[in-house]
């Protein structure tokens, strides 16, 4: 009886000390198809990111920005806007970091070759989302007329696409590669701004204490390693490229070519969410734009 009595301690006392470093693991989520994690990955991949971090897939930005602010995932590399959007909703989520800038494109049918023969089309776009945003400023800019036709993930996007249910979309990396060569890139939107970050890295704050913070800068330190190889075009990173997001050697350079990865809150690109945000609310996304000081959130 003393055996049993004893074994069932040993057990519990196993199960809670599982329970304890589950706890004390930092989450980040990713979401899968985009390329916005590629460094964070390819870290992963080299066993150069810290023993306690359990890394999360997600299918779409919506969902990953959800489990951020539930606190389902304390660290997260998604869109800008859902960012945005959780602060105004009054969740504890902030961006620490940029991450991936300049990946995305409007991309249309093969009969359409210029912007000015979208006037008065069918546009797929995500909901909200940082893309939806570039093309209403585009759309702005250009004084196109058009017709939003929404959707809740890439796939369903694409499988517009090819059943001519619409004349074009707004996408990113490596989406578009893949799409080549029946539907080619209309527009990208780094032309109109440079070097603007798209996906950023965030925390939930109530998340992350002390140890988790220490964890993040180790994290960051190896992102910024990674993406010195991302920048040389190592044969390594390309084979990685190839594998993850099954890709080809040449779609895998012209991803790297229409992407940038560059960590940090550079006051350029804090001035260009600012305004997609203001435009958010003014089609009505947001209730109201948040400050800037709740929004971005400096590692000590």
């Amino acid at each position: 009886m003393k055996t049993l009595m004893l074994i069932a301690l040993v057990l519990t006392g196993l199960m809670v000390t599982s329970c304890g470093r589950q706890t004390d693991a930092l989450r980040l989520g990713i979401i899968s198809p985009s390329i916005d994690h590629l460094p964070y990955s390819y870290a992963l991949s080299r066993g150069e990111l810290p023993k306690s971090v359990q890394t999360l897939e997600f299918a779409t930005g919506w969902e990953l920005g959800e489990a951020l602010a539930a606190g389902k995932v304390d660290v997260a590399i998604l869109p800008f806007s859902f960012v945005w959007n959780a602060v105004a909703r009054g969740f504890p989520v902030r961006t620490v970091s940029f991450m991936e800038r300049e990946t995305d494109a409007v991309v249309a049918r093969p009969q359409i070759d210029s912007l000015p023969k979208l006037e008065g089309g069918k546009i797929g776009l995500l909901r909200a989302s940082s893309v939806d945003l570039l093309w209403r400023d585009l759309a702005q800019q250009r004084a196109l007329k058009y017709t939003p036709v929404f959707f809740r993930t890439p796939s369903e996007i694409i499988a517009a696409l090819k059943t001519g249910d619409i004349d074009a979309a707004t996408l990113y990396v490596p989406l578009v590669q893949k799409l080549k060569p029946e539907f080619v890139p209309l527009h990208w939107f780094g032309s109109d701004h440079p070097a603007h970050p798209c996906c950023d890295l965030a925390v939930n704050t109530r998340k992350l204490d002390r140890a988790k913070q220490e964890t993040l800068k180790s994290i960051l330190g190896s992102v910024d390693k990674a993406i010195e190889a991302i920048q040389k075009q190592e044969p390594e990173l390309l084979k990685f490229m190839a594998a993850q997001y099954d890709l080809d050697p040449a779609q895998c350079q012209d991803a790297l070519r229409t992407s940038i990865f560059r960590t940090g809150l550079d006051s350029s690109g804090r001035d260009f969410q600012i305004g997609m945000m203001q435009l958010a609310h003014q089609v009505g996304y947001l209730h109201k734009v948040p400050q800037p000081s709740d929004v971005y959130w400096e590692l000590k």
